[in-house]
């Protein structure tokens, strides 16, 4: 068993693997000024996971403040842990100014589509924040976009508004909203999407491409996806894929 870990910034997404197969995904919220371990160890006693259990733990992190947690916890109960990051050796060439500064989802989400798409590919990923990264046919990582997610759009609206309301972030009825709550919905959602098809169009003019893949991933992926003819493929564990792929090629190297 293998176990795959992506620590983000608002929730830390763990990925079960039996040999090849993906057998279970689950979610605990990233707890940054607790100590996040607590529900882990519930989880995975829950779970009947044992030492014995485990041969290889793969870790991609936004938090490097908890880092050292999870690294501790798993050395001592378990295996030691490998984190990936982009100084990783994993055949993309990163054409970024500083590669330390790249999130390791990011390069996890760039390398497991390398393995399953040609050409010029633009992986979008909808979580706390929504990054675009854009990987070219030579699979040169050439560096992406960095913006609100849609919770984070929404929370920061309802903030920053002394009239307005939290609101479930759910499809709208309608593009034009009779009522407060539908417009708010309307303008996260459709805004949302027009944005992500108008920057799509705008990565195909900078890279002078004829053709361009894009992927969909994250949690809210599945959400906005169906509106968006462009998009070739949702893969909402695509970190996991990322994060399999460079244990066994590390793995290759011991």
């Amino acid at each position: 068993m293998w176990l795959t870990i992506d620590i983000g910034n608002t929730n830390t997404s763990f990925g079960i693997w039996e040999g090849k197969k993906l057998k279970e995904v689950f979610t605990l919220p990233t707890e940054k000024n607790k100590e996040p371990l607590i529900s882990l160890k519930k989880e995975l006693k829950q779970k009947k996971i044992k030492k014995i259990d485990i041969q290889k733990i793969i870790i991609a992190s936004v938090v490097p403040q908890i880092d050292y947690k999870y690294l501790s916890f798993f050395k001592a109960k378990y295996v030691e842990p490998v984190f990936m990051t982009a100084l990783a050796d994993l055949g993309l060439k990163i054409k970024y100014n500083k590669p330390e500064d790249i999130g390791a989802d990011r390069i996890a989400n760039a390398y497991a589509v390398t393995h399953f798409y040609q050409g010029d590919i633009v992986v979008i990923d909808f979580g706390t924040a929504i990054t675009f990264d854009v990987i070219t046919s030579k699979k040169e990582y050439i560096g992406g976009l960095i913006l609100p997610g849609l919770e984070t759009a929404k929370n920061a609206l309802v903030a920053k508004a002394s009239l307005l309301y939290d609101f479930e972030l759910k499809k709208p009825k309608s593009l034009i909203a009779n009522t407060t709550c539908e417009a708010m919905r309307s303008g996260i959602y459709y805004g949302y999407v027009c944005l992500v098809k108008a920057l799509i169009q705008r990565i195909k003019q900078e890279l002078k491409s004829k053709k361009i893949t894009v992927v969909l991933t994250g949690g809210q992926a599945d959400f906005v996806g169906k509106e968006i003819p462009e998009i070739e493929g949702i893969e909402p564990n695509l970190v996991h894929l990322g994060l399999k792929l460079f244990g066994e090629k590390n793995e290759e190297k011991v």
